[in-house]
């Protein structure tokens, strides 16, 4: 029989890839296309969904350090504010709101 004729050939180029270049396009279509398909075309990354994922999550988390570092800057100007003798008026939701002598 003719077996051969079933035969499929995949080449593949074995070439380095030019991930500076990849990266650089990615970068200049922000704003142009959605970030999935800006890492979509990034040779080096192979499940997209995954890398969306992480960003998210270093997101939140960066968001989440720096709403902490706000708070603590607030909370040391409330402290120093009560040790020189004001007194910190709270709003109804706990929060303050103005400070007094």
């Amino acid at each position: 029989p003719d077996d051969w004729m079933s035969v499929k050939v995949k080449f593949t180029p074995n070439l380095p890839a030019d991930v500076l270049s990849e990266v650089q396009a990615a970068q200049q279509a922000d704003g142009m296309l959605s970030q999935q398909t800006r890492l979509g075309m990034l040779s080096f990354l192979d499940d997209v969904q995954a890398e969306v994922d992480r960003l998210t999550e270093e997101q939140e988390e960066l968001t989440a350090q720096q709403a902490r570092a706000i708070y603590s800057d607030v909370d040391s100007m409330i402290r120093s504010l009560e040790a020189e003798g004001y007194t910190v008026m709270r709003n109804s939701d706990g929060e303050e709101d103005t400070a007094e002598e």
